[in-house]
């Protein structure tokens, strides 16, 4: 436990923790280089309402595709929008154009390649610290 009195030590965790959350929320999440225009074509919710999805119908090159968001609160929004006639029924797809069918409605965005990069650094500075220290004992 003598590790982690040391600061760098501490650092050097918060910052491979920050790299792994990066890492995670690129691996994650599917590629989204291309945009297109989808139609929700069904809604749906849990029994006790702690959560709904959306199921997107969308075309790329003539090709029709369909996606479903995950179970989540943020599409219950969308729900009770799209009931009460506030919203249309048309929404942004991103996908990734060597794979049309891999798509999603929330695309990956710069957060986890920032958050990857700002943990990589920190590892290595933090690293170099320890390694400094340890040379001068």
């Amino acid at each position: 436990m003598r590790f982690l009195k040391s600061e760098p030590a501490r650092w050097l965790l918060i910052s491979l923790a920050v790299f792994l959350f990066g890492l995670f929320s690129i691996l994650r999440t599917p590629s989204t280089d291309a945009t297109t225009v989808g139609e929700v074509s069904g809604i749906g919710a849990q029994l006790d309402g702690s959560g709904c999805y959306l199921t997107v119908k969308y075309t790329v090159d003539e090709n029709s595709f369909h996606t479903q968001t995950s179970q989540e609160e943020k599409w219950c929004d969308f729900r009770s929008r799209i009931l009460f006639g506030k919203t249309e029924l048309v929404i942004v797809v991103h996908y990734d154009s060597s794979a049309p069918e891999t798509a999603t409605l929330t695309p990956r965005g710069r957060l986890p390649a920032a958050a990857t990069v700002l943990g990589a650094a920190g590892v290595l500075v933090c690293g170099n610290q320890l390694l400094r220290r340890r040379a001068k004992q």
